[in-house]
């Protein structure tokens, strides 16, 4: 059986999330691999590396790829 803490915390965060959601507008900043420019490690190029693990992500996810992608806060 589900600890009921959690069902409280779901809750709360999904009442914050609406009224922030209410109150303010966002920008949807998707992934880009352009600011890895020629950037690599180890000599492998991080651009492409990056591109080709989102398309992945997008190609076997389905619907919600679009959220799940490995975007800038993962990388910096």
């Amino acid at each position: 059986m589900p600890d009921r803490r959690d069902d409280t915390s779901d809750r709360s965060i999904s009442l914050l999330d609406a009224a922030l959601r209410r109150r303010f507008g966002f920008v949807e900043l998707m992934p880009g691999g352009s600011v890895l420019k020629d950037a690599s490690v180890a000599g492998l190029p991080l651009r492409a590396w990056f591109e080709a693990l989102n398309g992945r992500i997008r190609e076997h996810v389905g619907r919600d790829a679009r959220n799940l992608q490995i975007g800038h806060s993962q990388t910096s």
